[in-house]
């Protein structure tokens, strides 16, 4: 089966899964804007081509993985997920656009190592009921998260090896610890709009680190708050713990 067209289908009640598909290499679901559990296109081995532009909602996870040779993925018009939103290990993936992503309800937003992944946009996201991770994407150089305001549980960014600019400053308030480690070219991060992080608060291993500004953070509720950065330039922040 090189191509599989579903691309009347409009609504899929529970759930909807493409997984171990040998040789699945394009798939239409363009029509479809509802599914009522999760969605899940995993492990086909040479799936290039899948369309999912008109998905609006869905009710459990979504979850994009281990599909070796996709390379874009276009998910714009996907607005809510009510559970995980996660793409990882797709090992050619260069373009993720998630812009009108606007919460995820259940439990966290993972995009992790997507070796090819350059552009990631989640601009329009806003609430993560659970952990908001972005670790170990190798060419991912920035992403716009500037709509972020609440993460319910640990904020993580680490290990992306080229990241230069990180702009979250609309996040307000991360509900476990928030987590920055290892990314070692990154010069600016700012997020200054973060008053209370409930966790520890860690920040290191950013050798190139010129321009962070957390003037804004009142709390850390933790017991540990932790810079080791040796940076260039100036760091802003005026926690009180």
């Amino acid at each position: 089966m090189a191509t599989l067209h579903l691309n009347d289908l409009q609504t899929v009640e529970s759930y909807f899964v493409i997984r171990n598909n040998a040789l699945l290499a394009n798939l239409d679901v363009r029509g479809l804007q509802t599914v009522g559990g999760d969605f899940y296109i995993s492990s086909n081995a040479v799936l290039a081509d899948l369309d999912v532009r008109g998905l609006q909602t869905v009710g459990g996870d979504f979850y994009i993985s281990s599909n070796a040779v996709l390379t874009d993925l276009d998910v714009r018009g996907l607005q809510t997920v009510g559970g995980s939103f996660r793409i990882y290990s797709n090992a050619l993936l260069a373009n993720l656009d998630v812009r009108g992503l606007q919460q995820t309800v259940g439990e966290s937003f993972l995009v992790s190592n997507n070796a090819l992944l350059a552009n990631l946009d989640v601009r329009g996201l806003q609430t993560v009921g659970a952990d908001f991770q972005i670790y170990s994407n190798a060419v991912l150089v920035d992403f716009d998260v500037q709509g972020l305001q609440t993460v319910g549980a640990t904020f993580r960014i680490s290990s992306n090896a080229v990241l230069a600019n990180l702009d979250v400053r609309g996040l307000q308030t991360v509900g476990g610890n928030f987590y920055m480690h290892n990314n070692r070219l990154l010069v600016n991060f700012d997020v200054r709009g973060l008053q209370t992080v409930d966790g520890y608060f860690k920040l290191y291993e950013h050798s190139n680190l010129a321009h962070f500004n957390a003037g804004s953070l009142q709390t850390v509720g933790g017991s540990r708050l932790n810079m080791q950065n040796q940076p260039r330039g100036a760091i802003r922040a005026k926690p009180a713990v």
